[in-house]
């Protein structure tokens, strides 16, 4: 997939530029099978099953989160795939980057951070500090 040029449309808030997507039109992609650290990232060890994370988009616009140990990218892109995913890209991948983590918070309260697993080994606090690593938020409009 790539980017056609021009501006993005009516409704995107924003473009993140990452790696093959994993699912693509609700297929899984031929790529996944190449576990070459060039496409994917290099791994802890160059092992191909390691900690991963995705996300993707369902076909009525619901997102899909998967983070987990011991995957490889064709295992990821399965799961999102099955999870019902049309759309999806792998996002961090080895145990120290790999995190999930909502936040809750009334109008005149602090953030309350909640992470997906206790097998995270980032701080439930990591997005709420200064970092020279970049990330994604999703935020309800």
């Amino acid at each position: 997939m790539t980017w056609p040029g021009g501006d993005p449309g009516e409704g995107v808030a924003a473009v993140r530029q990452n790696l093959i997507p994993l699912v693509h039109d609700g297929r899984v992609s031929q790529e996944v099978s190449d576990p070459s650290a060039a496409v994917w990232g290099k791994t802890v060890g160059n092992a191909a099953a390691v900690w991963r994370s995705g996300v993707g988009t369902r076909a009525d616009g619901s997102t899909v989160v998967v983070l987990g140990p011991s995957l490889t990218v064709g295992a990821l892109a399965q799961i999102l795939h099955d999870a019902g995913a049309v759309e999806a890209m792998q996002l961090d991948i080895n145990k120290d980057w790999t995190s999930f983590i909502t936040y809750t918070h009334g109008s005149s309260t602090p953030a309350v951070p909640k992470k997906l697993t206790d097998d995270e080994t980032a701080a439930a606090d990591r997005y709420l500090q200064p970092s020279s690593r970049d990330f994604v938020a999703v935020m309800p409009r």
